[in-house]
């Protein structure tokens, strides 16, 4: 499928990395590349463990980085997902279907599908704010660490581009472009801890610069048709 967007578990990267190399430094190497937000960051954690042990390091850089490390993700998906979870939670759920024979197989999957469904519509029908729940859940544990941030404004006549600082550490945040340079906010689609630092220094509500996708609106769209019933076989 070559015009789909494609990712790599680093989970399974990881377990291939640590049974060809045993030692427990190098491990950590691996999470800490595909972690990485950004390009400059990627480099400095794949020259690490180049010092370390070249022969990982060539084992690695075979892969390509577009598809298990985060500084080199594509945009679109609003996704910053590093593993495979939503595969596995799907597995999990069809463990008690899968080994029926075909016919009831699909339609037991059927069934869960629209009870799962009509489940989700209701406990959305009731939810009253205007981002997604997770994603709201997301936002108010990126806020409780803007107290760490300072921003300041650049001066722009638009008042959209802050310069955010902790200590020694700067990063440039563009309101106006959904964008930071940490390059987290242009990933996942939520803006990050300096966006969210920068938003309430101009005294703007975050939920004004989370992406449409992930917004109540987008998700009750999702959930705008339903799955039609099935008549047994005698009708």
């Amino acid at each position: 499928m070559p015009n789909a967007h494609h990712r790599n578990c680093v989970r399974h990267i990881w377990k291939n990395f640590t049974n060809k190399y045993k030692d427990t430094q190098l491990k950590n190497v691996v999470w800490a590349c595909a972690k990485s937000s950004t390009v400059a960051e990627f480099n400095d954690n794949m020259q690490r463990l180049k010092r370390m042990n070249e022969d990982a390091w060539a084992y690695l850089a075979k892969l390509d980085p577009g598809c298990w490390t985060k500084s080199k993700f594509s945009y679109y998906p609003k996704l910053d997902n590093i593993t495979n979870n939503m595969t596995e939670v799907w597995n999990a759920k069809i463990v008690h279907y899968r080994e029926k024979p075909i016919l009831t197989m699909l339609e037991e999957l059927r069934c869960y599908i629209m009870r799962r469904m009509a489940q989700h519509k209701k406990a959305l029908s009731m939810y009253t704010g205007v981002v997604a729940p997770v994603q709201q859940k997301r936002m108010e544990a990126i806020k409780k660490e803007t107290k760490h941030w300072t921003a300041q404004w650049t001066g722009d006549d638009a008042r959209q581009v802050f310069e955010v600082q902790m200590h020694m550490k700067k990063l440039g945040v563009h309101l106006g472009n959904n964008t930071c340079t940490c390059n987290m906010w242009q990933l996942t689609g939520i803006p990050c801890v300096h966006a969210m630092a920068a938003i309430a220094k101009r005294g703007d509500k975050p939920d004004t610069y989370v992406h449409k996708w992930l917004k109540m609106d987008a998700f009750r769209a999702t959930y705008g048709h339903s799955i039609s019933p099935v008549n047994s076989e005698e009708y």
